[in-house]
């Protein structure tokens, strides 16, 4: 049962990279229950930009990229340059057009973790980008998300991430559902503290 919703969960989280890339931003003009940035929505937040540690603000025109934060221990902020507030004008020298911009985020992403690890932020006023170093995962298995090095890579990094203090503000339960997923003892203990620390009667169910 564990394999069976890991696997899910996976596939969901590398969806991005499968999807095929439209003439506009969205093929599908209505997305009821879509968390999809808006192209006239003033501002986006995506919280996590994977093991880059940095969250990113989409704003107009769509889509310009602002940092909104720099996670403390991270590769970006290794780099001692990049801080909250700067404009990011392009990644590896790519810029947000076309397509949903998490989608692109992450096929630059991924392509970074299958060769050098390296990503290149431009930032509006510098004179040189900011180079980031992330850990080089590989690809993608013909049978991802099973029997796949790099998604176990990816849980284990997900996995670790949503153990610290505070990663799952904002997730409610969803973090901890991925964290049971894994059947691993040290996940399933952090879940156990969550579920015995969680105020009475905040979920419905």
């Amino acid at each position: 049962m564990n394999r069976i919703i890991l696997s899910i969960l996976v596939a969901l989280a590398a969806q991005p990279f499968t999807w095929a890339a439209g003439k506009t931003f969205y093929k599908e003009s209505r997305g009821l229950f879509s968390t999809r940035p808006g192209e006239t929505k003033s501002l986006t937040n995506i919280k996590r930009f994977g093991p880059v540690g940095m969250g990113i603000d989409l704003l107009q025109p769509a889509f310009v990229i602002r940092i909104s934060h720099i996670e403390e221990g991270s590769p970006a902020a290794a780099t001692g340059k990049l801080k909250k507030g700067q404009v990011i004008e392009s990644i590896n020298g790519q810029k947000l057009k076309d397509i949903d911009p998490r989608i692109q985020l992450g096929r630059i992403l991924a392509a970074a973790e299958a060769t050098d690890g390296l990503l290149k932020f431009a930032i509006k006023g510098g004179a040189e980008p900011v180079t980031v170093k992330v850990p080089v995962l590989g690809a993608y298995s013909k049978t991802w998300p099973l029997d796949c090095p790099k998604s176990d890579k990816i849980v284990r990094g997900v996995a670790d991430y949503l153990s610290k203090p505070g990663a799952t503000k904002g997730l409610g339960g969803i973090g901890m559902l991925f964290l049971l997923s894994t059947g691993e003892e040290k996940d399933l203990a952090v879940v156990r503290n969550w579920a015995r620390n969680a105020p009475a009667h905040r979920y419905p169910w």
